[in-house]
């Protein structure tokens, strides 16, 4: 588009327009429509009209013009502060708002300031109804938490029947109702719960006791040493109604003595034995001295087998009684050759 100079200066053609913006991304006069509608379009609450010279144009941006289209500041600021009042998402409308106020109110500088102190109250009053509902928001979850507790929660005293044997140290009176506090109630279940499960292992000891009370138990052991000390080995067999239900061998090493396989082959079978449900058991060895020692009679004088005693003893401690026999070798045969397996394989296993 073509333009010349006049008289009046920054005029241009008789069919020239210039289009203000009083509202709008950008405030200002705009020689083309393109211009213009780039500050308007897709703008809330956009101001603007063109005219057919500058001064027109000026004036419209100053404040003057249309009545219609003019707003007052305090009527932005009222606006501005409604709309954010909401939500803090209303701030650039505030902003644009106010925008508006300022360019409607005929002064260049004043109105920056009055953007300003209404932009920093209209921010102060949503920040503190924000803060007032997050508040409200909190102090209700508190309550409904500690209401959703008091009701999972058992009471502070709970009634207990007289026939509960509960400590009477730990019971009060109240109404005329014998109480206990909580813990006391939780410590008595705990209790009630052993004691069941107390009963329930005497009933299946009891049930396994009546199946093996009329069977024969018998268990025989032996131990060897190749060297003594040297290569070492055990072997035990369990029996029951005279028929083998099961043999060990136990590989010692290659530096023990006769006593410690002897001692190994009769712990392996006590284990065995007590395992397998024998409740009242025949032992026969061929070893004078684990025999005596083991009924009492002698004492352990070597440092070397008083641990194996004691270990003995605890597998003989988990049956109802034991009865130890002295046999001699022809009558140990399969002990003996359970022992000597070990030996020669260098390793133990079990037949069940």
């Amino acid at each position: 588009m073509a333009y010349r100079n006049s008289a009046g200066g920054g005029q241009r053609s008789a069919k020239s327009k210039y289009y203000a913006v009083r509202v709008g991304r950008k405030v200002g006069i705009f020689a083309t429509w393109k211009e213009c509608q780039a500050q308007v379009s897709g703008f809330s609450g956009a101001i603007y009209k063109s005219f057919g010279s500058s001064g027109e144009a000026a004036n419209f941006v100053a404040g003057g013009g249309d009545a219609g289209s003019h707003v007052t500041a305090a009527a932005a600021a009222a606006a501005a502060a409604a709309t954010a009042s909401t939500a803090y998402g209303g701030m650039g409308i505030v902003q644009r708002t106010l925008s508006s106020a300022y360019n409607n109110s005929g002064a260049a500088r004043k109105p920056k300031r009055l953007l300003a102190s209404s932009v920093k109250s209209v921010n102060t009053a949503a920040i503190a109804a924000t803060a007032a509902t997050c508040k409200s928001d909190r102090r209700h979850n508190r309550v409904h938490e500690r209401a959703r507790l008091r009701a999972a929660k058992p009471s502070a005293l709970r009634s207990i029947p007289s026939s509960t044997n509960a400590s009477p140290s730990l019971s009060q009176t109240e109404g005329g109702k014998t109480v206990v506090p909580v813990a006391a109630v939780v410590v008595e279940q705990v209790h009630q719960a052993m004691r069941e499960k107390m009963e329930e292992g005497k009933e299946k000891e009891e049930e396994k006791g009546e199946e093996s009370n009329d069977a024969f138990w018998e268990l025989y052991f032996d131990g060897g040493s190749r060297g003594n000390p040297g290569v070492a080995g055990a072997g035990a067999t369990v029996y029951r109604n005279n028929s083998e239900v099961w043999a060990g061998r136990y590989y010692c090493g290659a530096n023990h003595t006769n006593n410690f396989a002897e001692y190994k082959g009769l712990e392996i079978g006590l284990e065995a034995a007590a395992r397998l449900g024998a409740r009242h058991l025949v032992v026969n060895g061929d070893s004078k001295l684990v025999i005596e020692q083991m009924r009492g009679t002698w004492q352990v004088r070597s440092p070397n087998l008083v641990d194996l005693h004691d270990r003995a003893r605890a597998a003989a401690a988990r049956l109802v009684s034991v009865e130890y026999k002295h046999v001699y070798r022809k009558f140990n045969k399969r002990a003996d050759q359970l022992a000597n397996e070990a030996m020669d394989a260098r390793r133990g296993w079990n037949d069940e």
